[in-house]
């Protein structure tokens, strides 16, 4: 097998496993069907969840030297999905890391305001220009520039992660300027109603979601 092929391998290879990250986080959507997500709740600290998952990111953020800092105030353990925030935050320290110039910073940090529960992520990297800011949570939206041509993703990350916020009667909320930075800033309430809370929105149209994704993977494998 020569370079070329080993190239093209590696390539799709990469993309098939962008994909089924995203595909592993729908099929949670698809348990219930159309009957909404179930959120189950269980008290949790927070920092320690914020803790573990910049500990699983350290080597992709040393391959790019870039250094995470962590300011947690100490807190409470409030009710969530664990799994759910895990996939998350994993998704926005992720995103932050790919797009961040080497030698750069990404912050966390954690407070209390008012009845919520406040975890921020800023980071130092590309930002995102203001007119792209409104469609940043919506399904298949990604940001196109040159950077963005060159990272693999669906559009689907930061649309799950707004979703699963919400499920929680939580915000989450974008900041960013371009060539500075970008901060996400999550809240979630210090209070969840019940042992568990479910979601009934509609479901975000399973089957042309999939439908989607098998196509983009085609694209991947046409392009490589």
């Amino acid at each position: 097998m020569g370079a070329r092929d080993l190239e093209v391998m590696n390539h799709i290879l990469l993309a098939n496993d962008e994909l089924n990250h995203f595909i592993s986080s729908l099929l949670e959507l698809t348990k219930l069907d159309n009957q909404g997500l179930r959120v189950h709740l269980q008290a949790k600290d927070i920092n320690q969840l914020l803790e573990t998952i910049v500990l699983k990111h350290r080597f992709a953020a040393q391959g790019k030297q870039i250094q995470v800092i962590t300011h947690f105030e100490p807190l409470f353990p409030i009710k969530i999905d664990a799994d759910l925030i895990s996939k998350v935050l994993s998704n926005l320290i992720d995103n932050a890391i790919k797009y961040s110039p080497e030698n750069t910073r990404i912050l966390f940090e954690t407070r209390e305001v008012d009845s919520f529960v406040e975890i921020s992520i800023r980071d130092q990297g590309i930002g995102i220009p203001e007119n792209e800011l409104q469609n940043l949570f919506s399904r298949f939206y990604r940001v196109k520039n040159e950077t963005t041509l060159k990272v693999k993703g669906t559009g689907l990350g930061l649309y799950l992660s707004k979703y699963f916020i919400e499920a929680h009667h939580g915000t989450i909320r974008v900041l960013s300027v371009p060539e500075t930075g970008t901060e996400f800033v999550i809240r979630l309430p210090l209070n969840q109603k019940g042992a568990n809370a479910s979601d009934s929105r509609a479901q975000p149209g399973l089957k042309t979601i999939f439908s989607k994704l098998k196509n983009n993977l085609k694209k991947e494998k046409d392009h490589a």
